[in-house]
């Protein structure tokens, strides 16, 4: 399972050549592509600001996110969260893909 950040969202919507190719990969391999409630908001909010509801761009987003599982974001995983961002802090690395790797219980 990997889970894409609202950023990756974005390059793929518009269009990003290396974002698209990703997504194609990753689901030629039979990969679940995830994401969370927080990136489909961040995602909603940049997109209904500069276009409407009907917009096809807004319709686009509609249903590339609805190709995804949709993660809730409750408690638990804000706290999983903030274990993994302040372990690549310490580490000093950054996530440049704007993916992240989730592991199955």
């Amino acid at each position: 399972m990997l889970c894409f950040d609202s950023d990756f969202i974005i390059d793929f919507l518009r269009g990003e050549n290396a974002a698209i190719e990703k997504v194609k990969s990753l689901e030629k391999e039979g990969i679940e592509l995830v994401t969370t409630a927080i990136n489909s908001l961040e995602v909603f909010v940049g997109i209904l600001v500069i276009d409407s509801p009907k917009n096809r761009r807004v319709i686009q987003t509609k249903e590339f996110l609805e190709s995804l599982v949709v993660l809730p974001f409750d408690k638990d995983a804000s706290e999983k969260a903030d274990i993994i961002i302040n372990s690549l802090k310490k580490k000093k690395k950054k996530n440049k893909t704007h993916i992240i790797k989730i592991k199955n219980k």
